[in-house]
């Protein structure tokens, strides 16, 4: 995917938003080689020249890229990824070896796959000579194209035809001077030892605090991998203020992360990866895998963000990506727009998909432009280094981030988005119109407050309460198939949402069917036996308490504590210790309080096209878009 790949060629042309190579064995004797494409519109017009570019750097490689450092470049990262292995579900690891027994021999099925340990250029090179014209199956995914069959299960339209694709001529020559093989990965690691570690820490200790900016480290001394997390969250006064805004940071990071993609592939191959995704309040910068040439990536990625240069051409292709996603969204399953509807009335600000894509079509590359400029101006930014990374190297990395990135930022604290705290005991009611034949009812039950305590109550009633709201609606009432009672917290505000997407019954039908489970929902905690009770406590306790498996969970859990502004870094064990100690007749005295008499209580709802609504009904509710 780097500079001088075929993807990165037909992607300049604008022919290309992806590629992708696999190997597959069709039996013991057969495998297949396949490249997929996914093309623009005009790129679907250049068939011939892509297919002549894609031959062109296969006869590259046949010519000069069979060399012995490949191989050993290869191989190294391969064995340091056997060496240091980190734990997966031990029932992921027994399935997969147990796969590799159908071929090879039981001494060797740890190593098979994972190591390379012979080079054999005569092996390459007859394997690179079955990639001809006359080897070549293609398949064309187009919509308009003409058909003459329809697949039996299915019914999908689609056509065969023998015959060799055309490929009159060669490959341009221009088109062909622009393909490169890799270079050396300058990302491969070079050192791998463990540092030693000059204070033990139980939690991430911070190393600097300043206004609106926190650096976060910690060591690690579990896992014993040369492996870290370097996480950035940065939260933006702009990034979701107006649907304008909401929108220009989505393309702001679609086109980073389109330009970065030419380092993509090179890091994954140096058994590194970095990830830059959106967030509530801004966005989120993970950089990840091998720690030695962490630093290295970091700038390069900071390059990008500081000096962005977004092309019209590469604009255009994802503001149409992001025009199809929003459209799609706004088309959603019927219980996913519901519960996108109940977010807008909870928590402000925040946009339904047709309010972005709306905002969306007034969008050019000038404003982007604009916004991007003024992005980084003001900012809050919190930073987490762990892993086998030392102090001195979370400061090396956190001044590498303020100087190419945030030299003149002005630094302040964020406000959090508000969640709107429901009126006790006035149910509020919302109208949100789906156009689909099934009923959908999303009733939401708020929490008094974010204490912990109270979050681990919801959490329990949740635990008690959603195996028999299933059993009664869907399976006893067959009311429909999305039947779900879930814990729902939006910005620590924690609660519990009876959902119900319903083709046999009106939405007033199943808010009947919600409230009579509910009113009857006593007598089953009250007549629960003990033993019951505390295998409810137990399954929740065991969630909570989920050891991290890998660095990347941990840090992740530990970024999470942060969103939280959970600075012990112990949320869910405190919310474990908690659960604990709840019995029975204090959760059910919580049920009826916060349940039976509706303190905090939203219904949100979609009619059906298949149920309809007197007029006179239709008015008494606001509608939400």
């Amino acid at each position: 995917e780097g500079k001088g790949s075929l993807h990165s060629l037909l992607r300049s042309k604008g022919w290309l938003t992806s590629l992708s190579a696999s190997g597959d064995n069709l039996d013991e004797a057969e495998a297949v080689f396949s490249v997929e494409m996914d093309l623009t519109e005009e790129g679907m017009k250049h068939e011939q020249e892509i297919l002549q570019a894609f031959f062109a750097y296969v006869d590259l490689l046949r010519k000069k890229g069979i060399d012995a450092w490949r191989y050993d470049e290869l191989s190294r990262k391969k064995a340091l990824d056997f060496r240091f292995e980190e734990k997966r579900a031990p029932s992921d690891y027994a399935v997969a070896l147990s796969g590799k027994l159908l071929d090879y021999p039981p001494a060797d099925v740890l190593v098979a796959g994972n190591l390379l340990q012979h080079y054999d250029p005569e092996l390459i090179r007859k394997m690179l000579d079955k990639l001809r014209p006359e080897n070549l199956s293609l398949t064309r995914v187009q919509q308009g194209l003409r058909t003459d069959r329809v697949e039996s299960h299915y019914q999908v339209a689609y056509s065969v035809r023998k015959g060799r694709p055309r490929l009159e001529g060669g490959a341009d020559e221009q088109l062909v001077a622009q393909l490169a093989l890799p270079e050396p990965n300058p990302f491969m690691p070079e050192h791998v030892e463990l540092k030693p570690i000059t204070a033990r820490t139980a939690i991430p200790q911070r190393l600097k605090q300043a206004k609106g900016m926190n650096l976060w480290h910690q060591q690690d001394d579990e896992f014993g991998v040369p492996r870290g997390v370097f996480a950035a969250s940065f939260e933006f006064p702009v990034a979701n203020d107006t649907p304008e805004h909401a929108v220009e940071l989505q393309l702001f990071i679609d086109l980073v992360n389109d330009r970065l993609n030419e380092y993509a592939y090179t890091v994954s191959m140096a058994g590194l990866g970095y990830a830059l995704g959106r967030t509530s309040k801004g966005m989120l910068l993970l950089i990840y895998g091998y720690d030695d040439k962490q630093s290295v990536l970091l700038s390069k990625i900071l390059e990008v963000l500081s000096r962005p240069d977004f092309s019209q051409e590469r604009f255009d292709v994802f503001k149409r990506t992001l025009a199809r996603d929003l459209e799609n969204k706004a088309m959603d399953r019927p219980f996913r727009q519901v519960i996108g509807a109940l977010d807008r009335a909870l928590v402000k600000p925040s946009w339904s998909p047709r309010q972005q894509l709306a905002a969306l079509q007034d969008v050019d590359l000038e404003k982007l432009d604009r916004y991007a400029s003024k992005l980084f101006g003001l900012a809050e930014l919190n930073l987490l280094a762990y892993g086998n990374l030392t102090a001195q190297e979370a400061r090396s990395m956190e001044q590498l981030l303020r100087q190419k990135l945030l030299a003149s930022a002005r630094l302040q604290p964020i406000p959090d988005p508000v969640v709107k705290k429901l009126e006790p005991q006035q149910q509020q009611r919302v109208r949100f119109e789906v156009d689909h034949p099934d009923s959908v009812v999303a009733s939401y039950f708020q929490g008094e407050s974010k204490a912990l305590e109270e979050q681990a109550r919801w959490q329990l009633l949740a635990q008690v309460l959603q195996n028999d709201f299933y059993t009664a609606l869907r399976t006893e009432q067959q009311l429909g198939y999305v039947v779900a009672a879930v814990p729902l917290e939006r910005e620590n505000m924690p609660g519990l949402l009876f959902l119900v997407q319903s083709s046999a019954a009106s939405a007033p039908e199943v808010e009947k069917r919600i409230d009579a489970f509910i009113a009857a929902a006593g007598k089953e905690i009250e007549s629960m036996s003990e033993a019951e009770f505390q295998a409810h406590k137990a399954g929740l306790i065991s969630k909570l308490r989920k050891k991290d498996q890998n660095t990347m969970e941990r840090a992740l859990r530990y970024m999470d504590n942060l969103e939280r502004k959970h600075q012990g870094f112990d949320y869910r064990q405190r919310l474990a210790d908690i659960v604990a100690q709840l019995d029975r007749d204090s959760l059910l005295a919580f049920y009826r309080q916060r349940l039976l008499e509706k303190l905090r209580h939203l219904v949100v709802y979609s009619p059906g096209t298949r149920f309809p609504e007197k007029e006179a009904d239709r008015a008494k509710v606001p509608s939400s878009t």
